[in-house]
């Protein structure tokens, strides 16, 4: 579990990531009953932290029209499709 939350947390931070692995892992998860009780609560508050970190960042050096668009690409259904882990489950 802490492999693919590194992972996940390389992606977000621009790392190049094997994909593949993190949707087979997931499926894993999902396949053994422990992606609910065991993985999306860590998942979830990883989450919390990058994103709040990352708004709090982007806000200290952006101007406020500059801010709101990069909050709208997040706002993005289609963007939205890649962070959602069941997308991973899914895709493949």
């Amino acid at each position: 579990m802490v492999g693919l939350l590194q992972l996940i947390e390389a992606e977000r931070s621009g790392e190049t990531v094997d994909r593949v692995l993190m949707a087979h892992l997931l499926r894993c998860f999902t396949s053994l009953g422990i992606y609910g009780t065991i993985f999306q609560g860590p998942f979830l508050q990883q989450t919390t932290e990058f994103y709040a970190a990352e708004g709090l960042q982007y806000m200290a050096t952006t101007e406020v029209a500059q801010y709101l668009l990069h909050c709208e690409v997040f706002r993005n259904p289609l963007y939205k499709i890649n962070l959602l882990p069941i997308s991973f489950v899914g895709g493949l």
